[in-house]
């Protein structure tokens, strides 16, 4: 069974035709400039064929700044400039080139008493600056990254990662600017993006992880996605499998020829992506386990992977084929590359750039264009085949003739040489059969047909019978469930044998999963936390000393989703709204498809790249209608999936659902409005109209075609006045409502006083553990034109945070004269402790259209806490004739908001409601009732905490009940 599947795989595995030349080293330049040192991702090549290098600060300096180094063809300087600024502290971060053989550095600003800022600085091919623009927002996280490469229309794109200081979560922002610095786009991404491969034509790829929050632990995916030249994300894939540490992260990302993607990620893995980004095509270890990668591909399809190796001696290349195999290494030692920042790859070579300390040194690689080599790859040295299998050779050649002959010696070097190809294609690639003759002495030789190139294995392999143990799931264990292990072979002898876990090889950490099972083959065992990344299985025999290890395999989270709802045999009618529900785990993101022809038809997507733990997608029906219809849920790799157990239908029905306006809006008069709708079964005219929410209504457009949209001019005889707009047909049969939206005049209210001046916004007086919440918009009405800074933040006065907010808004966006802002920010007033708190709100903006100062409008924030105590537990312990009532003191947080207690009321009574006494004077926690056991037959006690002046106190009266008195100490 074995043998013959993996006969069947070495013959179907294609075929590698393309030739792999040597590089050697062209040149190497070094540069040492004090007090400047290149950055990570700040080396590209220039329309000139040249090389911009942007270098940043080593430490703080009187002179910040940034800083580039241009380079001609040759790696010799052709200009170094810097630019200066002393308003702050400045990182560089990228640069970007030009069409006109410039460059765009993009940098941070950070200033202690503003608002930190992007920086764009635009030098032009001589090196001189030609434009400069700071892009003031709020540093919102407690680490962050920035990458930038070109867009479509000489558009920059810049991407801005960073993890949230106060929820840990991890966030994207890509900002695209024109060719004069000014914004015109964002655009919001999923997780940190960690590394990014720049695109021929505009647009990029990258890798990053995504974080997923669960009770006790976070955790990690790989996440990657392409960015086209328009800005705009047109593919993503998340791996799903979550990791409890940061084992998922990226060194290097580049493109395949067929739009796929390969890459290089924490674990020592060079992977590639298929070419629909659904999974992983194949996965290979690397031998070693530096910090820093770069990946460059070939046109024939193989790949370049770079490295510094040996603390920096040596920079350590691999070229494989396109299956991700090592062909051959090679160590160019060049000195002084401790960190690999960068490389280019053209059609002649690669250029690399890397630094130690201060030092800045620049690799060129070339093509040796008159090699002939041929070089035996795979069977190397150290590797153990089986017998009875069909067993790979690899090799590869230069300028070399198209057939090669392969030959094995099983008793290197006294033994003969046993054809095992006698003439084969000269591909690289080719597979045999291995009959049972063992030895741990063999060698494999390549010779060219027809010419004098030859080669065999550098060292020698060994030829056995090698027990397999096979790890189900391609090399994956879950946890929490049932795994199947299987092993294949003669060995290990006996009936019995032990199966044991390494969670951390090569450690000598070996966990029992299985401490006798019978030698048959197969065993089902249940796998616990934690999860890892880098373990392997043991078989070994009960009988004797033998034992056999795995491949290397790693323990995730069983992903697992199943499709809830609808039922089998519900009917759905044509623009309705109808939910489907699933269940999972292990899963961060799904789809949803839907089939109208199961099993014949095909699946249509309806939704993507949804939150697995929503649970819920609200799906609006749409036409053409079925009676054979099923839903799929579905992991986004595909992994996972579940299928409707039976069919449902979808009816088509006359109906009108208006998409726009689709959430409250405020319109005004005179301005031209929009209505957008869908519609099913409808071949009639519609007219529009607006009902006012008193019953009235008037008819804003008498006739208009059935065509989704309809532009008009709001005229009506109300304002200040909330109403719907009904989308029907002429007879009123079918009509669709849109959501409720505020008429009014065209000067809406303001944040701002008509004469400049601030409003303020009080919270009022509040009890402990509620919030004040109000949302503001943006209302233009003293200038031509404003524009607007977000992210807001809000300027603490005292040691203490009480006012947050949140905004839908963009960085910075324009509102004109007499106009509102469409989006919106929210302030939250959430105390801490009791007390009256005063902040101020701050809102950077420029006025007009060619002022380029900003300003800040400031607004006081005030809002006061009241807190209420808790009451104490009491215990009752009887002494002798005197009864002991002890409770905690009251020191604990109600609502995050401490409580400050003055002293206690302890209440006696004989009934649970009746007359009582109380004593006022207790300030610690317990209190002793003398001689009661004696004098009573039964007592009710109760206690309650305060704070505040004891006035409140005389005020009691002993009529009142528990309820009188908790209300009386209130006020």
């Amino acid at each position: 069974m074995w043998r013959t599947l993996l006969i069947i795989i070495a013959c179907v595995m294609p075929l590698w035709v393309g030739a792999q030349p040597m590089l050697d080293t062209a040149w190497v330049r070094q540069y040492t400039i004090p007090g400047w040192r290149a950055v990570q991702a700040g080396f590209r090549q220039t329309s000139d064929n040249g090389y911009i290098i942007a270098m940043g600060r080593d430490s703080y300096d009187e002179e910040y700044g940034m800083a580039a180094l241009k380079l001609d063809s040759l790696g010799n300087q052709v200009w170094f400039n810097t630019f200066g600024d002393s308003g702050g502290y400045i990182t560089t971060w990228a640069v970007v080139p030009t069409a006109d053989g410039g460059c765009t550095l993009v940098g941070w600003k950070w200033m202690l008493s503003l608002a930190d800022r992007l920086l764009l600085v635009r030098v032009d091919v001589n090196g001189d600056s030609l434009w400069r623009r700071e892009i003031p927002f709020s540093y919102t996280g407690d680490s962050f990254d920035i990458h930038a490469f070109e867009l479509g229309n000489g558009n920059l794109g810049v991407i801005y990662s960073f993890i949230d200081i106060w929820s840990e979560v991890a966030s994207t922002i890509l900002y695209i600017f024109n060719d004069t610095g000014n914004n015109v786009g964002t655009h919001g991404l999923n997780g940190y993006i960690q590394c990014i491969y720049p695109l021929d034509g505009g647009g990029c790829l990258y890798g990053g992880t995504n974080t997923q929050f669960h009770h006790e632990y976070s955790s990690e995916s790989a996440i990657a996605g392409r960015i086209s030249p328009e800005g705009e994300l047109v593919q993503f894939w998340d791996s799903g499998n979550y990791v409890v540490w940061s084992s998922e992260g990226f060194y290097a990302v580049a493109p395949t020829a067929d739009q796929g993607l390969v890459f290089c990620r924490l674990g020592r893995r060079l992977e590639r992506l298929t070419a629909d980004w659904t999974s992983i095509e194949w996965s290979r270890f690397l031998p070693s386990d530096p910090t820093e990668y770069w990946i460059g591909q070939y046109s024939d399809g193989g790949y370049l992977v770079f490295s510094p190796e040996s603390q920096g001696e040596s920079l350590l290349l691999r070229r494989t084929d396109p299956w991700g195999f090592v062909s051959w290494t090679h160590a160019y030692p060049v000195g002084g590359f401790s960190h690999l920042l960068g490389g280019v790859k053209d059609d002649r070579g690669c250029t690399l750039l890397g630094t130690s300390t201060n030092t800045i040194k620049v690799v060129r690689l070339e093509e040796i264009a008159d090699m002939r080599t041929v070089q035996v790859t795979y069977p190397n040295g150290g590797e153990v085949w089986d017998v009875w299998l069909s067993q790979p050779f690899r090799w590869w050649s230069w300028n070399a003739l198209d057939a090669v002959r392969i030959e094995l010696n099983r008793n290197y070097p006294t033994g003969e040489w046993e054809v095992m190809r006698d003439s084969t294609e000269n591909d690289g690639l080719d597979s045999v059969y291995i009959s049972p003759l063992f030895s741990d002495s063999c060698r494999i030789r390549v010779q060219v047909l027809g010419d004098t190139l030859v080669d065999e294995s550098d060292g020698c392999f060994a030829i056995q019978y090698q027990p397999r143990i096979v790890v189900s799931t391609r090399g994956w264990l879950w946890v929490e469930r049932m795994n199947s292990i299987q092993w294949v072979g003669r060995e290990p002898t006996g009936p019995a044998v032990r199966i044991e876990l390494n969670r951390h090889y090569p450690s000598e950490q070996w966990e029992i999963l299985a401490d006798s099972t019978a030698n048959d083959g197969e065993e089902e065992c249940w796998i616990t936390f934690p999860m890892s990344d880098s373990c392997r299985l043991r078989i070994s025999s009960v009988s004797d000393t033998f034992q056999a290890l795995s491949q290397e395999c790693f323990i995730g989270y069983y992903g697992r989703v199943t499709l809830v709802a609808p039922n089998s045999g519900s009917v759905w009618q044509t623009l309705t709204y109808g939910d489907i529900r699933w269940e999972s785990r292990g899963i961060s993101r799904i789809a949803l498809d839907l089939n109208r022809d199961y099993p014949n038809g095909e699946w249509e997507l309806i939704a993507n790249n949804l939150i697995a733990s929503d649970q819920t997608y609200r799906y609006l029906v749409r036409e053409p209608s079925s009676d054979h219809c099923r839903f799929r849920v579905r992991a986004l790799d595909d992994t996972v999936k579940d299928v409707m157990d039976g069919d449902f239908s979808i009816e088509l029905i006359p109906n009108i659902v208006v998409t726009y306006p689709n959430r409250f809006r405020s319109w005004y008069q005179g301005d031209t409005a929009r209505v957008q709708w869908l519609s099913s079964d409808i071949h009639l005219p519609l007219r529009i109209r607006i009902e006012w929410h008193d019953g009235t209504h008037e008819i804003l457009v008498p006739r208009t075609e059935d065509d989704g949209s309809e532009d008009f001019v709001l005229a009506t005889t109300r304002v200040s006045a909330f109403a719907n707009l009904i989308v029907e047909t002429l007879d009123r049969r079918v009509f669709g409502r849109s959501t409720t939206i505020y008429v009014s005049n065209p000067l809406p209210l303001a944040i701002a006083n008509s004469d400049g001046r601030c409003q303020g916004w009080d919270a009022g007086k509040i009890e402990a553990g509620e919030s004040i919440v109000d949302t503001f918009r943006y209302a233009n009405i003293r200038n031509d034109q404003l524009e607007i800074n977000r992210p807001l933040w809000v300027q603490h006065d005292s040691h203490r945070q009480c006012f947050h907010f949140n905004t839908d808004c963009p960085d910075f966006f324009f509102v004109d004269h007499y106009e509102l802002s469409s989006c919106a920010f929210t302030l939250v007033y959430a105390p801490l402790v009791v007390d009256v708190h005063t902040d101020t709100l701050l809102i950077p903006y420029r006025a007009g259209y060619f002022s380029d100062q900003y300003d800040t409008l400031r607004f006081p924030l005030v809002g006061r806490a009241v807190a209420t105590p808790a009451a104490p537990e009491v215990t009752i312990h009887v002494i002798g004739n005197d009864v002991e009532l002890r409770w905690q003191p009251v020191t604990t947080n109600r609502h995050s908001v401490p409580v400050h207690v003055t002293g206690y009321l302890v209440f006696r009574s004989e009934y649970p409601n009746g007359m009582f006494h109380y004593t006022a004077n207790v300030f610690n926690p317990y209190y002793r009732d003398t001689g009661v056991v004696s004098s009573d037959s039964v007592m009710f006690y109760h206690v309650i905490a305060y704070d505040g002046t004891e006035d409140r106190l005389d005020e009691l009266t002993p009529g009142m009940t528990e309820e009188e008195v908790r209300a009386r100490l209130r006020e």
